[in-house]
């Protein structure tokens, strides 16, 4: 059960990672977390990741029980989650067809929480840069050069969104 599990988790991560505007971390990076009672929130730190997918397999008999699920590190709340009930006999002949359910399920959540984090990355740098801009002008007494006109306007066109 242990190798069909591999190879479920790697097929997993390596149709993943080919998700345009996803990161996602080796086997090898993560491979020895696998199995313990782990703090989601103090591993997404360290591993410098948003979140963090999860499972948990359980064959009972023929039934294969796995239940899969996507956690946000920043509070612990989870994205998605799943149940996925096989034959255990059938995955363990094709164990690349259960991972590729669980990639159609999984993939679109994972562009629409880095689509989400992105924006909300840019929404932050825009506001740093809105703020930098206008602090450029006050510290040249409202003398406004070339190269600080760019960044007036942009910071301008900013505020003006911020605002409406």
């Amino acid at each position: 059960m242990e190798l069909l599990n591999r190879i479920i988790v790697e097929r997993v991560i390596d149709t993943v990672s080919r998700t345009p505007g996803v990161r996602v971390l080796a086997y090898n990076t993560v491979q020895h977390h696998r199995g313990k009672d782990l703090d989601f929130r103090r591993l997404g730190e360290n591993l410098l990741v948003d979140a963090i997918a999860a499972g948990e397999m359980i064959r009972h008999n023929d039934e294969l029980l796995l239940h899969v699920e996507l956690i946000d590190v920043s509070n612990g709340s989870q994205l998605w989650g799943e149940q996925f009930k096989e034959h255990y006999s059938d995955v363990l002949e094709e164990p690349e067809t259960l991972a590729d359910k669980i990639c159609d399920r999984l993939r679109p959540i994972l562009v629409r929480t880095a689509n989400s984090r992105r924006n909300e990355r840019s929404r932050h740098t825009q506001r740093n840069q809105a703020g930098g801009a206008f602090r450029v002008c006050d510290g040249t007494n409202n003398k406004v050069t070339a190269s600080s006109q760019s960044g007036l306007e942009s910071g301008a066109s900013v505020f003006r969104a911020k605002r409406q």
